[in-house]
């Protein structure tokens, strides 16, 4: 063995220590050691020096009981190849994705799930560190169980590079990992964040780093822990706007068409164009260290993009369920945290309005048409009005008559002159409110609303 480098890794390590005299085990390989040295290392005011050195066939056995008070030494005892491996396939199984976006969000959100913060430990200062199967069983810990089981989870898959960050003021813990060269940390909820981000919003723009622990596995599935002390850390936003990019609402609603066979209507985008008839899904928002509340959206990151869609796409699921539609179609629109929507539970006919003296609406269906009724409102949706065939009036509302109206089963064309529109609305504009029932249906349904303007 390299008695220079031993030396100089203990050194490393005995600035870690209170002065005293401690057993310093050095040996190579992880269960198997190919070569042994037992010292009785003494420690003064940070200085070593060796004493009783010799060879032995195999280490000291070293316990991982009582050991509450040594950080380091808690994280090596919870990430043993058993732990990990218990740890991988209880949250993966026997498989995970090649993608390490998605290994790292499938853990992210299996932990989201399944285990929860454990206050009574951290009000009751209770030392020590979980195992990872600790963690599992009990269901909870504190920000330092997730992150080891978190590590754990990664170095199960592969991943040969995890990191502990550890912060004094507030004491807090959370795992690190590099996803294509950009470090993202994981909390204990959803979504995993860029480290750039996780600076600018959990800790208000400054992260007050205690020390960073390095964690990799060797070869022979044995782990090193490499000690790194910061006072900052400095990293690269790869996403500076800090919201969904405008192609989010067309990637969720291709997902759902591929995933739910819900089809993608254009024509339901007119009812949140000039907001008549939607639903909202709001996304939670995140509660940081600093007692603030920010958007979900600060967070997203064009490496989990996929699995953003994914979650969003979930949440539009959840609320159908929760309200018991069966969505067939659907449009939607999102800004910042707010996801709005426009469905319904049919399959809509198709709608055209064209326009020159005359405004020609066109409906059509594959199956058979009862009626159409076009409602004329304000922008600010007051009823004012209606378009009614001949020898048909509204009442309590103004009647345009339509100067043609043919229906033949699945088609309905609908012709009105804007000059009779105008005298009888006066200038300004106005919405179409146009709303059809087909056979079978138990009431109409609104399927497009166009905008009138009569200048």
């Amino acid at each position: 063995m390299d008695e220079v480098k031993i030396v100089a890794e203990l050194r490393r390590v005995a600035q870690f220590l209170a002065s005293g005299r401690y057993l310093a085990v050095v040996w190579s390989g992880f269960e198997n050691p190919v070569k042994t040295v037992e010292c009785i290392l003494r420690v003064d005011e940070g200085k070593i020096s060796f004493e009783e050195c010799r060879e032995v066939a195999k280490p000291t056995s070293i316990s991982c009981e009582g050991i509450s008070e040594s950080l380091l030494l808690s994280i090596l005892c919870g990430l043993t190849p058993e732990e990990i491996e218990v740890a991988g396939k209880k949250i993966y199984g026997f498989s995970y994705s090649r993608e390490v976006a998605e290994r790292i969000w499938r853990l992210v959100e299996w932990v989201d799930k399944n285990i929860e913060y454990d206050y009574r430990k951290k009000a009751l200062e209770i030392p020590g560190v979980y195992r990872p199967s600790e963690t599992l069983s009990l269901r909870r810990g504190v920000c330092i169980d997730y992150a080891v089981l978190y590590v754990a989870a990664l170095l199960y898959t592969g991943i040969d590079r995890v990191f502990i960050i550890t912060t004094s003021n507030p004491p807090h813990a959370a795992a690190m990992v590099y996803v294509d060269n950009i470090p993202v940390i994981l909390e204990q909820h959803l979504p995993p964040r860029e480290t750039a981000d996780y600076i600018q919003y959990d800790f208000s723009g400054s992260l007050p780093v205690d020390e960073v622990i390095e964690i990799s596995r060797q070869r022979d599935g044995g782990t090193v822990l490499k000690i790194r002390r910061y006072t900052s850390i400095t990293v690269t936003d790869s996403w500076p706007q800090d919201i969904f990019p405008p192609n989010m609402a067309a990637d969720v609603m291709e997902y759902l068409n591929r995933s739910a066979g819900i089809a993608i209507d254009p024509q339901l985008g007119s009812m949140l164009e000039y907001n008549v008839s939607f639903g909202v899904i709001r996304l939670p928002g995140v509660e940081t260290f600093t007692e603030l509340t920010v958007p979900l959206s600060v967070y997203y990151t064009p490496i989990f993009h996929s699995q953003w869609v994914r979650y969003i796409a979930s949440n539009v699921v959840d609320l159908s369920k929760k309200m018991g539609i069966d969505i067939k179609s659907l449009w939607m629109e999102i800004r910042e945290d707010t996801v709005k929507l426009a469905y319904t539970d049919e399959l809509l006919p198709r709608v055209n309005v064209y326009r020159d003296d005359i405004l020609l609406i066109e409906v059509r269906s594959s199956g058979h048409i009862d009626s159409v009724l076009l409602e004329i409102t304000r922008m600010n949706l007051e009823r004012v009005a209606g378009i009614a065939p001949p020898g048909y009036v509204y009442t309590n509302l103004k009647t345009v008559k339509a100067d043609e109206w043919i229906s033949e089963n699945g088609f309905v064309s609908i012709e009105v002159s804007l000059d009779k529109l105008r005298s009888t609305l006066g200038n300004g504009e106005y919405l179409i409110l146009i709303w059809v029932k087909e056979a079978g249906w138990d009431e109409e349904k609104l399927c497009y609303v166009y905008k009138l303007s009569l200048p």
